[in-house]
């Protein structure tokens, strides 16, 4: 079954990469990122899509958001350790714009009414939570608040055997005068 997904793919710093990839169990397939909504139109619709997401993507400058916070919540089988986001005006304004753009797909299916930004990092059994739990936050508190680029839309579909991943830039921030 083909799946689909869009997110904003950002790069972790390295112990935090690492733990995604030993507890999250895409995370070898999938880069760090930023859902936007899931799932996200499939393959055969690309001629569509593709077109209207290239569209939306130079609508919008590069930026950054701050990741400060290790949080948790449970989801089907498996609870989910993720990086929080502080909340962000140009992310704000990214993620409504592909609402409006793509209405017919909204974030997580319209399954919940109060999204948490995040960038997961373990998707694990539950009596493994705590201790991942702890393990990421002493990394957070090791490293310190995280800055994550925004640099581009991925839209993401396949399966776990064969993934396909279109990539649409933002445009690079013009220079602050002074």
């Amino acid at each position: 079954m083909e799946e689909s997904a869009l997110v904003v793919p950002v790069a972790l710093p390295d112990a935090l990469e690492q733990l995604r990839w030993r507890y999250d169990p895409l995370g070898k397939a999938l880069p760090p990122h930023i859902t936007l909504a899931v799932p996200f139109g499939q393959r055969d619709l690309r001629e569509r899509i593709a077109p209207r997401l290239k569209e939306l993507a130079a609508g919008f400058e590069t930026f950054s958001v701050v990741g400060d916070d290790i949080g948790a919540f449970s989801s089907d089988a498996l609870d989910t350790i993720y990086l929080g986001i502080q909340p962000n005006q140009d992310l704000d304004r990214l993620m409504q714009a592909a609402q409006v753009s793509f209405p017919e797909y909204p974030p997580y299916g319209g399954k919940h009414v109060n999204l948490v930004v995040h960038v997961t990092l373990a998707r694990i059994p539950e009596e493994l939570n705590q201790n991942v739990l702890e393990r990421a936050r002493a990394i957070l508190q090791d490293i310190g608040p995280v800055k994550l680029r925004v640099q581009a839309l991925a839209w993401i579909t396949g399966n776990h055997d064969e993934l396909f991943t279109d990539s649409f830039l933002l445009r690079p921030r013009e220079p602050q005068l002074p």
